[in-house]
């Protein structure tokens, strides 16, 4: 007969748990205007696709940086604190990125320069989040708990993602479209 313990496992930090969550479920939810910005570039501006992918490259390069990314958040502290202002002025130059393209819209420069800015802040976020994740998670003995919920986060938001973004390109022009997936 196995004996059932009756050691409650440690509750997860209410403060990060929202913060992995909203991290997160904002990198799934960043997928949204991709659809749109496929259409967008191939059907309306008649892109090639190797200058599709091209592009896709060099906005994506950001995510290789983040081992940069995290030596500063490690490093270099802001007024004493390591991922705060990271974390905030990543999401201060999101919010601007994405209010330049719903006003102003797209052409193939500003494509590329706010690709790499939301990128580079995406990036920076997710390392700022997942600083403080390992830090909760072995403070609180959590055995890989926040990191769970991060990853179910990320799928739920890219299952609305997959569905939303499919109906915005297909019910929407291209000229809009992209700008309500970044609404």
């Amino acid at each position: 007969m196995v004996k059932k313990s009756h050691i409650k496992p440690p509750k997860i930090p209410f403060l990060i748990a929202m913060l992995c969550i909203f991290q997160y479920a904002n990198q799934g939810i960043s997928d949204l205007p991709s659809q749109c910005l496929y259409y967008l570039t191939r059907e309306a501006w008649h892109l090639s696709a190797t200058m599709i992918g091209l592009i896709s490259w060099v906005v994506g390069l950001a995510w290789y940086l983040k081992i940069i990314f995290g030596y500063f958040i490690d490093n270099v502290s802001i007024k004493g604190k390591r991922t705060t202002y990271y974390l905030r002025g990543s999401y201060i130059a999101l919010l601007l990125s994405y209010l330049y393209i719903i006003f102003f819209g797209l052409n193939l420069t500003s494509l590329i320069i706010t690709g790499i800015i939301i990128n580079i802040c995406i990036a920076f976020a997710d390392v700022s989040v997942d600083r403080e994740m390992v830090i909760a998670e072995h403070k609180n003995n959590l055995k890989g708990r926040l990191q769970a919920l991060q990853w179910t986060s990320l799928g739920v938001a890219g299952l609305f993602v997959a569905l939303g973004g499919a109906s915005i390109a297909k019910y929407l022009p291209e000229h809009v479209n992209y700008r309500v997936a970044y609404g």
